[in-house]
């Protein structure tokens, strides 16, 4: 059996149990751990299995996202459609190779194993030298186990090594795209979303104007009748020559008088109306306006929060993810976990 030239290892890699992690596996491990959406992500090994003598190799060649690996294990379906689509992928980037394994990424929980990690790896990766590599990122913790003797025995080491591993690269060159694509969707859905709300709001207002039209309409008219049946009443008591040029101009006035002032209620009522249709517009949802928190509020992690969801939950819109890194000294990669404070940043 032929063993890579190049390699380091991790730990005391001592035991009956040898496993191999190509280089480009560790980064797109590292990569899928580093993503804050999510508590909990997972991953299927790919590569080989060899023996010699009373000692087991483990190579891992290839990697894919297994995305139906859920926060409550026991909500985790590996069923035909699922394999069917990872032995898709395998044959698609990794030809001969065989799972030999799965990766589990749970944000602070522990690396150690229990009764529900145990019975998905009985269940669907069975076989002695099947292996499971389990991280926490919050802790800064890893375990690599392996199936020997009916049980997943912990290893105190592994060992990482380097080739010209041109499978790994392709699927991660067309995982790279699919994410562009993705995103670029997604911000197609904000944008007709964001048309919608613009409509919306347009027609809202419409119908406001409308309304307030009538309002000035009836007003005008109301002034008319009075000065109709203020003149006709004084014809029948005084008779025409009571009426004179003065007290019909006075009247006009009036007229005048109460046609603008309903008129200016019209715009104001207008301009109120604009005011809330842009506040509206800029809040990021149909028709559900979140109060937004300003100043230096504090706000715990709550399970599930991504800092997106906290942008738009808290102030108001998702666009102000920038300003919250900023506020609390967040890099592009950063974890964000369940009871951190973190600061809210003054929007203007």
């Amino acid at each position: 059996m032929k063993l890579p030239k190049n390699f380091r290892q991790i730990g005391e890699a001592a035991g009956l149990t040898k496993i191999y992690i190509e280089d480009y596996v560790m980064t797109y491990l590292s990569a899928i751990t580093k993503d804050s959406r999510t508590y909990v992500r997972g991953a299927i090994l790919f590569g080989e299995i060899q023996r010699e003598d009373s000692f087991t190799y483990v190579f891992v060649k290839g990697a894919m996202e297994a995305q139906n690996i859920e926060l409550d294990l026991d909500e985790t379906v590996f069923d035909d459609e699922v394999w069917k689509k990872i032995y898709d992928t395998k044959e698609q980037y990794f030809g001969q190779a065989q799972v030999v394994g799965w990766y589990l990424c749970r944000m602070g929980m522990s690396v150690r194993l229990n009764d529900k990690i145990k019975k998905t790896h009985f269940e669907n990766f069975p076989g002695d030298g099947k292996i499971l590599y389990v991280r926490d990122p919050l802790e800064e913790e890893e375990a690599m186990y392996a199936y020997r003797g009916q049980d997943l025995l912990r290893q105190n080491g592994y060992y990482i090594y380097y080739v010209k591993n041109k499978e790994m690269q392709e699927y991660l060159i067309d995982k790279r795209e699919e994410n562009k694509a993705a995103a670029s969707y997604e911000r197609m859905l904000e944008q007709k979303r964001d048309e919608r709300i613009v409509r919306q709001s347009r027609k809202k207002l419409s119908q406001k104007r409308r309304g307030a039209g009538q309002v000035l309409g009836k007003a005008v008219a109301a002034a008319f009748l009075m000065f109709f049946m203020g003149a006709s009443a004084t014809y029948l008591l005084f008779g025409g020559d009571m009426i004179s040029d003065q007290t019909v101009a006075v009247i006009s006035n009036r007229l005048r008088q109460v046609g603008k002032r309903t008129e200016k209620e019209n715009e104001s009522v207008s301009a109120v109306f604009t005011s809330d249709t842009a506040a509206e517009e800029e809040s990021g949802t149909d028709g559900e306006k979140t109060e937004a928190m300003t100043g230096k509020d504090i706000y715990t992690v709550q399970r599930g929060d991504t800092l997106t969801k906290i942008s738009k939950a808290v102030l108001g819109s998702k666009d102000y993810v920038e300003q919250l890194m900023e506020e609390n000294n967040l890099q592009a990669g950063d974890s964000i976990y369940p009871g951190q404070e973190l600061k809210i940043p003054v929007i203007k």
